[in-house]
Parts: C-alpha cells; structure tokens; sequence
C-alpha cells in the first residue's frame, strides 16, 4: 500500500464550524496554488462542496479505525509543507500500521499535490523503489 499525504489531520482553522457554515452555505471557495507542471495536468474546483467536508471526515473516522489491521508492506509519503493535511496525520497512519514492512518518507519541497509539485519526480522514485523492494 502507498499513500500520499493523506489526512487524518485536516489543515483547516474553520472546520470545527463545518455545522454551522452547512446551514448557511453549500460551498466554500477553494484556493488554487500554480504547480510548476504543464496545466493540463492541473485539474482542480473552483470551490469545495461542504458535504463532501463531511463525508470526508466519516471516511477518516472509519479508515483510521482499519490502520492495526493493515499488515501489508506500505509506504507513507508526506509533505512537511503541505497546507490541506497536517504533517502529523503520517506519523499516526505509519504507527498504527500493523505492516512488518513500512516506511515514512517526508518532502521538503512539495505542498499537498506532491504528485505534481516540486521534487514529484523524486516522489515517483521512492514509490517505484520501495515496489520493486517489498516482499
């Protein structure tokens, strides 16, 4: 299993008022950070729909829950500047992992499409590796 900076902490100071804002709006917008990758490759929203904020933080709730069950090598790769998930949400997936073979890589240089940020080659290359080396 590989995961890229998946949260388990979200980065956001307004999410404790997600009830609230729900009654009073059904989106928030979204801002978009310029990747240094051809912009075809750039695809984002406008705006976040605030049910998905929700189903999003079920999702977690339920996953984080599956971590000690997990006992399949994984890699957890996570950006120390990423500004969607908190940096600690990789350490707590990497310590609840039951996997005898795992890894944390941090990113000095990516935000929170690390797929597409700087230093994403080298990103590439760790998952390749760490594939070609698991058993």
């Amino acid at each position: 299993i590989v995961v890229l900076n998946t949260p388990i902490y979200i980065a956001e100071k307004k999410l404790p008022l997600l009830p609230l804002l729900r009654v009073f709006r059904t989106y928030i917008p979204k801002k978009r950070r310029k990747l240094p990758v051809d912009p075809i490759y750039n695809i984002s929203y406008e705006r976040w729909p605030l049910s998905s904020i929700g189903s999003l933080l079920e999702l977690i709730q339920h996953t984080d829950g599956l971590l000690p069950g997990i006992t399949v090598p994984a890699l957890v790769v996570q950006s120390k500047h990423d500004r969607t998930v908190r940096p600690e949400s990789a350490r707590h997936i990497y310590d609840l992992l039951a996997s005898r073979v795992k890894r944390l890589v941090w990113h000095e240089h990516s935000g929170h499409v690390i797929t597409l940020d700087e230093g994403h080659q080298e990103v590439f290359k760790d998952i390749a590796e760490f594939l070609l080396n698991c058993e």
